[in-house]
């Protein structure tokens, strides 16, 4: 990594021309953007999700109830202990750990969009000198020839070191993605399977038709929550 922000600021000292350095410098200021806009909307998420344990809170004192709200963690873990009884150090934990995380995914996530942004930056140079080479001289079209012949085998290497940096990374989250989202659907087809055997298990028509009256009803409710004219029908 370190290899190729020394390139980066190799490649901002070997550009000359104000053309090539405008062109690099509005690939980056569009790189610089994203990367803020990013890192605003994940911390303006994550300001809310840090909020979410004061909502009983302040439920409690605009519409109070005969007891106390329960506690609402950040994230449920195991710590061997009261959890209610230490709530106040297992949030505080919650509120170390969680914007640390979140810094860290930013922080790489922006990196990488540096490095990608930098190189598309240095194809587009490539791509004005290329585009010129028919319109100068012999000399001036060797000495551009030669130029992009270094400038491409430069991109080349950057964007290989960049692929050798981020590939294990990147297989080893996609790999996690999809034993997730494999074991979700395992567990959704264990379900639906366990649904179906107690459907063929009933045998007395009373059974089957208070469980059809349950399932009518479940059905009928997410059809109300669905519906966009749901806060409509509540007025």
């Amino acid at each position: 990594m370190a290899q190729m922000l020394l390139s980066i600021e190799n490649d901002w000292k070997r550009l000359k021309l104000q053309r090539d350095i405008d062109i690099l410098t509005d690939f980056t200021d569009r790189g610089r953007k994203t990367n803020i806009l990013y890192a605003i909307a994940m911390y303006g998420v994550m300001t809310v999700y840090l909020a979410s344990p004061g909502i009983p809170k302040i439920l409690d004192v605009f519409l109070p109830l005969n007891e106390s709200r329960p506690h609402v963690f950040l994230y449920q873990t195991e710590y061997f202990c009261d959890q209610d009884k230490y709530y106040t150090h297992i949030l505080l934990h919650a509120y170390f750990t969680v914007p640390i995380s979140l810094t860290s995914i930013i922080y790489f996530d922006n990196l990488f969009g540096i490095l990608v942004n930098h190189t598309c930056g240095m194809c587009g140079v490539l791509k004005s000198h290329l585009e010129a080479i028919g319109t100068q001289n012999p000399r001036e079209t060797l000495e551009s020839l030669k130029f992009c012949a270094n400038l491409q085998t430069s991109i080349i290497e950057f964007v290989n070191n960049l692929e050798s940096a981020c590939t294990i990374a990147f297989l080893l989250l996609v790999g996690l993605n999809m034993m997730v989202v494999t074991t979700t659907g395992v567990m959704l087809a264990q379900m639906l399977l366990s649904i179906e055997n107690d459907w063929k298990r009933l045998k007395l028509q009373r059974d089957i038709d208070i469980l059809t009256d349950f399932t009518d009803r479940g059905w009928k409710i997410n059809i109300l929550y669905a519906s966009t004219d749901y806060k409509q029908l509540e007025q």
